[in-house]
C-alpha cells in the first residue's frame, strides 16, 4: 500500500491490510447480462465487503510478468479528490454501484475500480457491483471514462508486445511510438501541433507487423545522435518503404543522418541534424515536431536537393 492511500484509509485499516491471496472468479455469482463490447469476456456480480476490499488491494500488492506492481499507485490527488468525494457519497447513502463496472482478471486481480474500494473500506461499506472477468489477452475498457485497461492496468501496447512477441523494453518503446506514427499518418496529422488518442487502435492491436519489429530492432541498436528522437526517424523509414520508394535510397538517407559522415554542408541530412543536435539542454524537440523536419530533410535528399536552411514540412505525408 502506497503512502497516499496508506493516509487515507488511516492507521486502524492499514493495520488490517492483509497478505495478498487470489480470489476465485468463478464465485463472483450469477451471469449477467454482457454490457462490454468484448463477447469472450464474462460479466458477472460481486457484493464486496470491508474485508473482500482489502483481500483485493493486498492483492494489488503483487507483481506482473514484467516485475511491476499489479495495479496503478494511487496519488494523493486522487484520494483528495476523486475518492473522497466517492466517500463522502457513500457515507451520504448516494453512492450508485449500478453505473460503473469492477474489471477484474481471471486471478483475481482488480483492474478497475480501485478507487471506488478503498472509498467503500474507509465507508465501512457493502455494495454489490457488476464485473467484468478480463482474460489476458483483452484489454478492459473502462466504463463511462474511455479509458483502457489491460490485464495490468499500466500494460501498454509496447508492454502486451514484450510480453508476447519477446520485444526488450527500447524496442518495444521505439515500436510503440512508432506504431502511433503510423496511425496519426493515416488521419493526416502527423507532424502537425494537432494530437490525437490512439487508444481505439491500440485495443484492437493483437498482432507484431514483421516490418515494425525489423524496423524497432534495428533502431535500438543504432547510436543516437544528441537530441535525435530515433523513433520520428524510423517512422520516416517505416512510411517510405511501405510507399514502395526506394529502399538503397531510404537507408543511405538512415545511415548518414544517424552518423553524419561522408556529408557535405548543404546535404539536407546534416543540415537537420546539425539543427537538432544543436538544441540548448532542455529544449529538445518531441517526436511529432522532428518528424516535421525529418520529412523535410528527406524530401530534398530523395530529389537529391541541396538544403540551405532548415525547414519543417507542416504535416507528414508519403
Amino acid at each position: 500500500m502506497n503512502e497516499a492511500t496508506a493516509k487515507f484509509l488511516g492507521e486502524e485499516l492499514v493495520n488490517k491490510f492483509l497478505v495478498s491471496k487470489k480470489i476465485d472468479p468463478t464465485k463472483f455469482g450469477t451471469k449477467m447480462e454482457n454490457n462490454t463490447t468484448d463477447a469472450v469476456s464474462q460479466t458477472r456480480s460481486i457484493t464486496v465487503t470491508p474485508e473482500l476490499a482489502i483481500v483485493f488491494l493486498s492483492s494489488n500488492e503483487a507483481f506482473d510478468k514484467l516485475g511491476r506492481l499489479a495495479n496503478r499507485p494511487i496519488k494523493a490527488s486522487r484520494t483528495a479528490g476523486e475518492i473522497t468525494m466517492l466517500y463522502e457519497l457513500m457515507m451520504k447513502g448516494q453512492f450508485a454501484p449500478h453505473r460503473g463496472v469492477l474489471g477484474i482478471t481471471e486471478d483475481g486481480r482488480l483492474i478497475e475500480g480501485q478507487g471506488r474500494i478503498i472509498a467503500l473500506l474507509k465507508a465501512n461499506k457493502t455494495y454489490t457491483f457488476a464485473v467484468d472477468i478480463v482474460r489476458p489477452e483483452q484489454r478492459f475498457v473502462a466504463q463511462y471514462l474511455g479509458a483502457t485497461r489491460g490485464t495490468t492496468a499500466t500494460t501498454s501496447l509496447a508492454e502486451q508486445w514484450m510480453i508476447n512477441f519477446g520485444l526488450t523494453p527500447r524496442q518495444a518503446s521505439i515500436a510503440q511510438q512508432v506504431f502511433n506514427g503510423t496511425i496519426w499518418h493515416e488521419e493526416e496529422i502527423l507532424g502537425s501541433t494537432l494530437r490525437s488518442s490512439t487508444k481505439a487502435a491500440v485495443v484492437q492491436q493483437t498482432s507484431l507487423p514483421v516490418d515494425l519489429r525489423e524496423i524497432a530492432v534495428f533502431y535500438s541498436k543504432a547510436k543516437a545522435p544528441k537530441n535525435v528522437n530515433v523513433s520520428a526517424l524510423a517512422t520516416i523509414e517505416l512510411l517510405a518503404k511501405r510507399k514502395g520508394l526506394s529502399v538503397k535510397k531510404i537507408e543511405d538517407f538512415r545511415d548518414g543522418f544517424l552518423s553524419g559522415l561522408t556529408i557535405n554542408a548543404r546535404d539536407p541530412r546534416k543540415v537537420v541534424r546539425d539543427f537538432l543536435m544543436g538544441r540548448p539542454k532542455g529544449k529538445t524537440m518531441r517526436y511529432q515536431t522532428q518528424i516535421g523536419y525529418m520529412k523535410s530533410s528527406f524530401d530534398k535528399f530523395m530529389t537529391n536537393a541541396d538544403m540551405l536552411k532548415v525547414s519543417a514540412v507542416e504535416v507528414v505525408r508519403f
